[in-house]
């Protein structure tokens, strides 16, 4: 006999899910409840829960085959969908993410997580064998490496970076064969050697102190380069100068020769500092020259939060006193001051863990991350009772996702990572995640559903 419905649904995860929806609604609603603003988003997010709920129960409804039967076309209408962000998106806060449609804007790139989930699940189900090999690695880091580069087009470092732990545990779970690897890193001793005895010399014969710095013979090989006078006269304020932080040393870079006037000279500028300079941070150097100003900003505020507390560090700051003060029992229901006050930037999408916390502290933020803790240990018990492979690729994706979104979100919170923009799931404001949350949960509700079915 067929078992009911609400006997194959499993509960730990409807009660989470709706725990953490209520926790969103209260937090929000706590921030200004004397705001007519806040009432706004309150309702708005009432909605989007609603919607949320509904698309819970619709992917749920249809087995997880026959959405995995789409996976390719729904992996072509993301890109496309991409692709038009930077084209007509509308740019909000320096970013092009969204999409207007109406008085309602959208964020495709978050979508990009469940077509990236869909086509890896598909592609790899579909192989017979139980191992990948290198040429399906390299299929299925196409399907990575297309929605990152648009994705960092917008830019989104943040979402970018969140698709290559899904990429990673999904193709260990799909049979990634280690061999190559295990290959590599064994019968290499001699690249590892050069590579150890490189590092070795250039610590051993030269200190870190005094490594980063500017001379004459680096203004003179300047000079010789066509640097133009003005730049010249602004480097003489550093020369001479020992740095033993890297990121400080660029970050007085900056400041003394201004990034809008001597992109063009940075490189040449650290190509004239120490051949040693060059050794160590050319892979460092590389990825500093690519990223837009805002994120150089939020990596110096990570590793020096006091170097800029009312700029690029204000957000990490307040976050970590709203915190910090909420002790072990918090300060109350809407008696967070850092939040009340507006001390807190962002208070209802990236930093809201920081007014949860200040409100019900300690305790209660244990709370919270335990309901998480069952979300995600009930994704990875059904992942291992999935009838195939097919269910188990796509709870564990899934799985993935709640724990990166959790994880960096507080990490950012507490000052332990650097800001990167990633919503706390189901927690934060916002349709388009809890959108797509929503539907990360009904996929795996779905996979859980469908084990019963023979």
């Amino acid at each position: 006999m067929a078992r009911p419905f609400y006997d194959k649904l499993d509960w730990t995860v409807v009660v989470a899910t709706m725990s953490l929806a209520v926790v969103s609604l209260s937090t929000i609603h706590s921030i200004s409840s004397s705001s007519t603003e806040s009432y706004d988003l309150v309702w708005r997010q009432t909605g989007w829960f609603l919607i949320g709920f509904l698309l819970i129960a619709l992917v749920t409804s249809i087995d997880y085959h026959l959405i995995s039967a789409l996976a390719y076309p729904i992996y072509a209408v993301v890109v496309v969908a991409l692709v038009g962000v930077l084209g007509v998106g509308e740019k909000i806060m320096g970013a092009t993410r969204w999409i207007k449609i109406g008085p309602l804007t959208f964020q495709p790139s978050e979508l990009a997580k469940i077509a990236m989930i869909l086509v890896l699940a598909k592609y790899f189900s579909d192989k017979k064998k139980e191992t990948i090999f290198v040429s399906d690695l390299l299929i299925s880091s196409g399907f990575l490496g297309i929605l990152v580069v648009l994705i960092l087009k917008e830019p989104d470092l943040g979402m970018s970076i969140l698709l290559f732990p899904i990429f990673v545990a999904m193709i260990f779970i799909a049979g990634l064969d280690l061999r190559p690897v295990l290959r590599i890193i064994l019968f290499r001793p001699i690249l590892i050697g050069l590579i150890i005895a490189m590092l070795f010399v250039s610590f051993y014969k030269q200190p870190l102190q005094g490594y980063w710095k500017l001379t004459e013979q680096s203004l003179d090989g300047l000079k010789a380069n066509n640097v133009p006078g003005s730049i010249l006269e602004s480097l003489e304020t550093l020369l001479n100068r020992e740095y033993t932080d890297q990121v400080k040393f660029l970050k007085q870079l900056r400041e003394k020769t201004g990034v809008d006037e001597t992109a063009k000279y940075q490189a040449l500028i650290l190509e004239q500092a120490t051949p040693k300079f060059r050794l160590i941070t050319f892979p460092f150097m590389m990825v500093w020259l690519n990223l837009k100003e805002y994120q150089r900003d939020r990596l110096v505020a990570f590793i020096h939060p006091s170097s800029d507390p009312l700029g690029a560090g204000y957000h990490v700051t307040q976050s970590q006193i709203a915190i910090g003060s909420g002790g072990l029992w918090g300060k109350g229901y809407k008696n967070g001051t850092q939040s009340q006050l507006k001390f807190l930037p962002e208070q209802y999408t990236d930093f809201i863990f920081s007014v949860f916390s200040e409100e019900w502290g300690f305790i209660g933020s244990s709370v919270l991350l335990c309901m998480y803790l069952a979300l995600v240990l009930k994704g990875l018990n059904i992942a291992l009772k999935a009838r195939d492979k097919l269910g188990r690729l796509i709870a564990t994706g899934v799985v993935t996702i709640l724990v990166v979104h959790m994880f960096v979100n507080v990490g950012v919170t507490t000052g332990i990572m650097p800001v990167t923009g990633l919503t706390l799931p189901l927690v934060s404001y916002g349709g388009s995640s809890i959108f797509s949350t929503s539907i990360a949960l009904g996929l795996l509700l779905n996979v859980s559903y469908r084990r019963f079915d023979f």
